[in-house]
């Protein structure tokens, strides 16, 4: 069978979107065009590099067979036959090897048919596995990591009324709701903004829970310096230093707030690099569509800064249409406190969910020595997701990873697609 129909299953590689579209209408005309196709697209030493290098060096592979079996053109064949062969096939003293994709890229009349088509074959070929084997594995939503939630609870004057009367009660109801599913693997802390009440990070079983309950019971006053609470959030996280159930975890930073910070400024630019380790999520309270009790442009841009901006398409600067906003809205309105809690509940699942998918946990599959030079990450759809911090997937320690971290583009696409998952392998040295 030729392999040609396989492109269609793998059309939604990322790296389609990033062929010109003057390339596309040169080559449909039959021209040879100067472009950069592989190089950059795919990780340096990820598998599937590794498999496509593999498939355009095998010198068993005569133009006839790449034409057959990889349903590629008579034209592209010859000319990778001739690159690798050099001018005299049976003398091995030209010969060349593609060692780089730059070299895969100066193919003469390749096109995106031809590498969707030519990648498929190589995955069917060579198969998934690292050449090096595979030492560690993971996939989003399965391995769930213990989590660690650094609450960050606004107190300030303008949440008097509804909106701390609601959240104090649905905290309260959260709270104990953890502790009830004696769960090891969950901590939580509390930090506000104005009180010196707090509840350091610890698993929530029902001594814990009373203490972060305790936390609130001074009420709304004084101003809003956001900021600082967030800079202590992070700092909690980064000095917790948890064992046993909680070895190993996922820590993010919940603010809850009407979004009325006393300083805006600095508050975005903080929590971007710090939310490339530690996911920001913003939880607004109040009316939507009241400029006198939320800001809803602040909170979105504060979740799009977290990393946790509710979908791709999400607007964050939305005013006027609650479902385009980036931020998880609560508003108390009429509704009693055991509503709210039940909302908010529903918005912490979310977060775990949400942690969970673009978080993913590494188990260790072989002998060897991880490598963490040659991690291959890749959505059930068949993309292939880049190495970028920003928006791709990093490590969470490079020396001995535990975990992928999904973020910005990466993780926007894993959550708006309830029925996608990414796959993690990495390599022994």
């Amino acid at each position: 069978m030729r392999l040609r129909s396989l492109s269609v299953a793998i059309l939604p590689l990322a790296i389609v979107a990033c062929q010109a579209s003057a390339d596309e209408s040169a080559e449909t005309a039959g021209q040879e065009v100067s472009k950069s196709w592989l190089a950059g697209k795919l990780p340096p030493k990820s598998a599937v590099l590794k498999q496509v290098l593999a498939l355009a060096n095998d010198r068993t592979m005569t133009p006839d067979e790449y034409v057959e079996q990889c349903g590629i053109t008579r034209q592209v064949a010859n000319n990778i036959a001739n690159y690798r062969d050099g001018d005299e096939p049976a003398d091995s003293v030209d010969d060349q090897t593609f060692g780089t994709p730059t070299e895969l890229d100066r193919i003469p009349y390749t096109d995106t048919e031809f590498w969707l088509a030519f990648i498929a074959c190589a995955q069917q070929k060579y198969g998934s596995q690292p050449s090096g084997g595979v030492c560690a594995t993971g996939t989003s939503k399965v391995l769930q990591s213990p989590l660690y939630l650094q609450f960050v609870v606004d107190d300030s004057s303008s949440m008097y009324g509804t909106k701390w009367d609601a959240t104090h009660d649905a905290l309260a109801e959260v709270f104990k709701a953890q502790a009830a599913k004696n769960d090891p693997s969950v901590a939580y802390g509390v930090n506000l903004l104005n009180s010196t009440k707090h509840a350091d990070l610890a698993a929530v079983d029902a001594s814990h829970a009373a203490k972060l309950v305790a936390a609130l019971d001074d009420g709304p006053s004084g101003s809003t310096p956001l900021l600082a609470a967030i800079k202590t959030a992070y700092q909690e996280l980064e000095s917790f230093a948890p064992t046993g159930a909680l070895a190993n975890g996922t820590g993010a930073v919940v603010v809850l707030t009407d979004g009325y910070p006393d300083v805006a400024s600095g508050i975005l630019t903080f929590v971007q690099p710090h939310a490339a380790k530690a996911q920001l999520f913003s939880i607004g309270i109040g009316k939507f569509n009241s400029s006198q009790e939320l800001d809803p442009a602040f909170l979105g841009e504060l979740a799009v800064a977290g990393g946790t901006r509710a979908s791709a398409t999400c607007n964050p600067t939305e005013i006027l249409d609650v479902k385009k906003a980036c931020y998880m809205h609560v508003e108390p309105g009429a509704k009693p406190a055991s509503q709210l809690a039940q909302e908010l509940i529903g918005a912490f699942t979310k977060v775990r969910q949400d942690i969970a998918a673009c978080d993913i946990g590494l188990q260790e599959s072989g002998t060897g020595k991880v490598d963490a030079g040659n991690v291959t990450v890749v959505f059930s759809d068949g993309t292939v997701v880049k190495s970028d911090a920003t928006n791709g997937w990093s490590l969470d320690d490079v020396a001995k990873p535990t975990k992928v971290l999904l973020r910005g583009t990466a993780c926007d696409t894993l959550r708006g697609n309830k029925n996608l998952t990414a796959k993690v392998e990495v390599a022994c040295k």
